[in-house]
């Protein structure tokens, strides 16, 4: 009786020490990992990066206009232009890979900070809002990628006009609102329009010239003033040839046929000098 205990025991150990073993497992399966969100906030913070009365602007804001004339577009970049912390600073930024999502459910990503990557298409000059002049300059940057199903206006509250078109610009700013805008067809396309301070990483997409590419065209030049100068020295050859062939050497002159009459005696008779010149005939000299 007691054998056959035994082996009923050790499965019982066994069962039991699976148990122990899979229960901490589910646990930790069960906890949130601290990754990045890459997706659209489902719940607000309990503590928002931007001021309650900026927020409670904010989420007046209607999207799908044809401008962004809102206070509280207005409310965010006073708050920003005075003083206000880079986005992303207390609560970790939403990075939108998808910017469908932002045409899709705007209304979740308002006033939160977030993340994108596009490629620059254009760089305005800098400009002032005419109706609030006391904020300063702006910069705005148009952003876009293949396959998204609308660009992106950020706003820049300095200095970022030395980025050049084309570049694959990195930045984290606070999303305002989806508008609404012509194309050059007059077709109603969308834009987000996000706030920043300015560019977290810039990368070139066409990048500059190395050291041996420069050596290269070095040689193309080289190659170009070698080629010209040898073009010059064959012309000035031919066009030398060219002229001695047909040169003319004054003892090779000749008269193709003689002189109706000789003018010589005339000459001399009027060379020889007369008794009226020198009042008396001229008589020889003598050597002594």
């Amino acid at each position: 009786m007691g054998r056959r205990r035994r082996p009923l025991t050790g499965t019982l150990l066994t069962l039991a020490a699976c148990v122990c073993f899979v229960a901490p497992g589910r646990a930790q399966s069960t906890q949130p990992a601290a990754t990045t969100r890459s997706v659209a906030p489902t719940s607000r913070p309990a503590t928002p990066e931007l001021p309650e009365r900026v927020m409670r602007l904010l989420a007046r804001v209607k999207d799908f206009s044809f401008n962004y004339d809102s206070p509280g577009y207005y409310a965010l970049l006073r708050h920003m232009k005075r003083g206000g912390r880079s986005p992303g600073h207390a609560t970790e930024p939403v990075f939108v890979k998808d910017w469908g999502d932002l045409l899709a459910r705007p209304s979740d990503f308002r006033g939160e900070p977030i993340t994108i990557e596009g490629i620059i298409g254009r760089n305005k000059d800098p400009h002032t809002h005419r109706k609030h002049r006391d904020l300063g300059q702006f910069w705005q940057i148009e952003l876009h990628r293949s396959g998204q199903p609308l660009t992106c206006t950020v706003i820049f509250t300095t200095d970022v006009g030395d980025l050049p078109v084309g570049d694959l610009l990195r930045l984290t700013g606070y999303f305002v609102l989806v508008r609404n805008y012509k194309s050059r067809t007059q077709k109603v396309m969308q834009s987000a329009v996000i706030v920043a301070v300015g560019p977290k990483m810039v990368t070139r997409t066409a990048p500059r010239s190395s050291g041996g590419d420069k050596k290269l065209d070095w040689k193309w030049i080289v190659a170009a003033i070698v080629f010209g100068m040898l073009i010059v020295v064959i012309v000035l050859r031919r066009s030398a040839a060219a002229a001695g062939r047909g040169r003319t050497y004054a003892g090779t002159l000749h008269a193709e046929h003689g002189a109706p009459f000789s003018l010589a005696d005339e000459l001399a008779d009027w060379a020889e000098p007369t008794n009226d010149e020198t009042g008396s005939d001229p008589e020889p000299r003598t050597r002594e």
